[in-house]
């Protein structure tokens, strides 16, 4: 399963805040990690960005492109299932909030445009959320093997589909299916394959998930 490097830590390692000891052990996973590499590259361009604006009167719109690089940070990595990842669109734009209130008192209003747009990408992130879980459970509900049920969030664009694999009982007798799950936004594709098990309760619980980038 792909695994990333917390988002609080390549924020504290753009700052420079890090001990030596924790330094090296971030970058030497930076080194295996090609997505943390570029998230900490788009934190210094923010943060070069949010430099500049704190030069520009306070009482001026917040400029175009320091919202269009929070926008970027936050948008691409949501184009993948916040559901399987870690939270990467709303923890960076956070993050970048952070640098943001670092670099003085005086960016208060833009802080809190950022924080209007991190609203915004949570509200986006859970309505896929929503319209992905309708579709599992009806696809693992309802339909045969080989049966896709397609979905789609109008608000955000992204579409996916739910495919049942294969059925089985698993040790403690319940059912299990396996599944592989697509989604795809502005032609970014993943592909997921993983085993959800029937609780009691009816709901369809997901227990392993392998991530498979396209």
């Amino acid at each position: 399963m792909t695994q990333h490097i917390d988002p609080e830590f390549l924020v504290a390692y753009v700052d420079g805040q890090l001990e030596q000891s924790e330094t090296a052990r971030v970058e030497a996973a930076l080194a295996g990690d090609p997505e943390a590499r570029e998230t900490v590259r788009r934190l210094r361009e923010s943060a070069e960005l949010l430099r500049s604006a704190f030069n520009e009167p306070l009482n001026a719109p917040v400029p175009a492109r320091v919202l269009e690089a929070i926008h970027t940070t936050s948008a691409e990595r949501a184009g993948r299932s916040g559901a399987w990842r870690n939270p990467w669109p709303v923890a960076l734009a956070a993050s970048i909030a952070m640098l943001i209130v670092g670099l003085g008192g005086g960016l208060l209003l833009v802080d809190y445009r950022v924080e209007q747009e991190i609203a915004r990408l949570h509200a986006v992130g859970q309505a896929d959320q929503q319209v992905r879980e309708a579709a599992l459970f009806q696809a693992l509900e309802k339909h045969a093997s080989g049966e896709a049920v397609a979905w789609r969030n109008p608000d955000s664009g992204k579409t996916g589909e739910i495919t049942p694999v294969r059925t089985f009982k698993n040790r403690g007798g319940r059912w299990c299916r396996e599944y592989t799950a697509m989604e795809a936004l502005d032609g970014d594709t993943e592909v997921r394959r993983a085993i959800a098990c029937r609780a009691p309760e009816g709901q369809w619980k997901t227990r392993l998930v392998l991530i498979s980038d396209s």
